[in-house]
């Protein structure tokens, strides 16, 4: 250890400065995020290489209440099965639309979803893609009750 004076006083100098610290810890968090990686046979790389669980999505409905959670949506696939119509035949003509809040022409494309809401079809299946309850209700339309007969 030495010291640096100041005046007529001597400072220590010391080497375990907080920065040290912080840059340890770091390190220690990488090195545990590593083994947790190599010690599960769940883990995967996305084309950049990042590692992933694959197993991350399986029941999203257990984190809903996660500070943490992020929505993911629903499949393309899935959109795809709400039916679709026009505002005119469901006679909704001059409606708003609830997402883009412009009204409903005659030949506008519709899709509604099961909880019974309508919107235009390009602004729900945009807004379907990153999220899975109706904007409208909160609906969560993963739930099963949905999609029984």
């Amino acid at each position: 250890m030495s010291a640096n004076n100041q005046g007529d006083q001597e400072i220590p100098f010391t080497t375990d400065q907080p920065t040290n610290q912080a840059t340890e810890t770091s390190q220690r968090i990488e090195e545990i995020d590593v083994a947790q990686a190599d010690e599960s046979d769940s883990w995967e790389t996305d084309d950049e290489g990042d590692f992933y669980d694959e197993h991350a999505h399986d029941d999203l409905s257990d984190h809903e209440d996660d500070e943490h959670y992020v929505d993911l949506g629903l499949s393309k696939h899935l959109i795809e099965c709400y039916p679709t119509t026009t505002a005119e035949e469901v006679s909704v003509v001059g409606a708003l639309c609830d997402i883009c809040l412009n009204e409903y022409k005659s030949d506008d494309k519709l899709r509604t979803i099961p909880c019974l809401h309508r919107f235009h079809s390009k602004c729900i299946d945009k807004w379907l893609k990153k999220n899975s309850k109706c904007p409208m209700c909160r609906s969560d339309l993963r739930k099963s009750e949905w999609y029984s007969d």
